[in-house]
């Protein structure tokens, strides 16, 4: 309902009602709207970050890594095509209530921490001094993924799923090339 009318404009008894409970039985779970919103930040930025730390963990980095990461991207937005949306309306919803605010922060902390580890790693590995901090570039990341996937909602023909995912392998690319001449020896992008 969040991601089909937003969340300013649903309702306590609209959320009852789809829910098929009464209006008290809402407030017996949760104080108001904003504790809602909080509780499904919570839990659907824990259920990504868990996916994405077994991904990170089990598979090596580079190419296998990269592939695994877009396989996940697919089968989310087949399976939960509002997903994107849900994330635009937390993020305005937390923009404009304070209350909200820090968990949204401390929920993106989390991804990008993920991120970061995946990026520092990545340059350890291949030698790199890229200059910026890992957490810059991490950043910098997950706001190439979110904005592709927000522009993507109007325009999939011009952000298609897999940009994002092309532009990780052409940075991947510019680290390898980066690289071979400073560890002496040829490195393909995507290598393990």
């Amino acid at each position: 309902m969040f991601a089909a009318y937003g969340v300013d404009a649903t309702s306590v008894d609209l959320i009852a009602e789809h829910a098929g409970f009464s209006r008290g039985a809402f407030y017996s779970n949760f104080a108001n709207k904003d504790e809602l919103v909080v509780e499904l930040i919570e839990s659907y930025t824990a259920v990504h970050v868990t996916e994405a730390e077994s991904i990170a963990e089990s598979v090596p980095s580079g190419r296998k890594l990269l592939e695994a990461l877009y396989e996940r991207s697919l089968r989310r937005r087949q399976e939960r095509p509002w997903e994107s949306m849900l994330w635009v309306e937390f993020w305005l919803y937390a923009a404009r209530n304070p209350t909200v605010l820090p968990t949204l922060r401390r929920r993106m902390d989390s991804r990008l921490g993920l991120v970061e580890g995946l990026v520092a790693k990545r340059l350890t590995r291949l030698g790199v001094d890229a200059g910026v901090e890992p957490r810059h570039v991490a950043a910098a990341v997950l706001a190439i993924d979110e904005g592709i996937s927000l522009l993507s909602m109007t325009d999939p023909d011009t952000y298609p799923p897999d940009a994002f995912f092309q532009v990780l392998e052409f940075l991947e690319g510019v680290l390898a090339a980066a690289a071979s001449p400073r560890a002496g020896t040829e490195v393909t992008a995507f290598e393990g």
